[in-house]
């Protein structure tokens, strides 16, 4: 009987605390690098002081909208508006701050084949009024 709960302590306190303690540091980390910011920061605060605090800290954090729209940028999911510098979706036609026509950086014959001829003949029309405006 003695045997049993001292190798359950055992299990416990030097199997299970650890590997709990790093998944929560890990998680920590996860929700400030989400956040824009630092993960390396709050991993190493958790796993020194206690997944909780590191918890505590990434939760409380304030969200780095600039950071996390350079990634965005970077990876091609956002890009900005020649016009009003805005970011928007890469996707995007029109730019939904200031309503300027932005087309996706891509070939004509990749456009064609995207979006059909007729959105190919609309994008040379746009680009022909937007240049004649100027």
């Amino acid at each position: 009987m003695g045997t049993t709960i001292i190798g359950s302590l055992f299990v416990l306190v030097f199997i299970a605390l650890p590997i709990g303690w790093i998944v929560l540091s890990i998680v920590a980390s996860n929700i400030a690098t989400k956040k824009g910011r630092s993960g390396g920061g709050v991993l190493l605060a958790s796993l020194v002081f206690s997944p909780v605090i590191g918890l505590l800290i990434a939760l409380l954090m304030s969200t780095d909208q600039s950071q996390i729209n350079a990634v965005a940028l970077m990876s091609g999911v956002l890009k900005r508006c020649p016009k009003c510098a805005e970011s928007v979706q890469a996707a995007a036609q029109v730019c939904r701050f200031c309503g300027n026509t932005v087309f996706p950086e891509m070939s004509d014959a990749e456009y064609q084949r995207v979006y059909g001829p007729a959105a190919l003949k609309r994008r040379h029309e746009a680009l022909r009024t937007a240049g004649g405006a100027q």
